[in-house]
């Protein structure tokens, strides 16, 4: 998965979540979307793709601290695997992303969008822990991807959101 070309759209580094009606579009359909945050990290003529935040899994990953051994949990990041793995990969790769307000300043990974999140690899996180400019309470393992395709009848995930199934929220209001 690459994001790091710029984007032009606005919509990528927003943050949305399934709708908060009374009654859940996702609850008895698409139940992967239900109560999800998604990142978006790319939005152009033909899809929009993002990852799911909130949703973790039973598997996890050991960052080698300086000696110590740090399980952190996968996240599951949606329902499109397969266009995120890579040739003869037998699972997709792993996405981390980190938010630290030092993340901009050390030019650690590539920021999604302007959202304060920065996308890096396993290395970046652990060079940046061990340098004191993250803790790993500001990482996330994410794999897999979630993708809203664009045709004449539907403008991806901003179509969704006009539709009333996800809003956008404020990344200072992920809780």
């Amino acid at each position: 998965i690459v994001w790091s070309t710029p984007q032009s759209s606005t919509m990528v580094g927003a943050l949305i979540r399934a709708s908060s009606a009374k009654r859940s579009p996702y609850l008895l359909a698409d139940q992967g979307f239900h109560k999800s945050v998604i990142l978006v990290v790319l939005d152009d003529e033909e899809s929009s793709q993002g990852v799911i935040l909130n949703h973790v899994t039973t598997e996890t990953i050991t960052l080698d601290l300086e000696g110590t051994n740090v399980e952190i949990p996968v996240r599951y990041g949606g329902p499109f695997q397969d266009l995120a793995r890579g040739e003869g990969d037998s699972k997709p790769p792993l996405v981390f992303l980190l938010s630290s307000l030092s993340s901009r300043e050390a030019s650690i990974g590539v920021e999604v969008g302007t959202s304060g999140i920065f996308a890096c690899t396993k290395q970046n996180i652990t060079k940046a822990i061990n340098a004191g400019l993250a803790s790993v309470a500001d990482v996330m393992a994410v794999q897999g991807l979630s993708m809203w395709k664009k045709h004449c009848s539907h403008s991806g995930v901003r179509g969704d959101i006009e539709e009333g199934y996800f809003e956008e929220i404020s990344n200072n209001n992920i809780g």
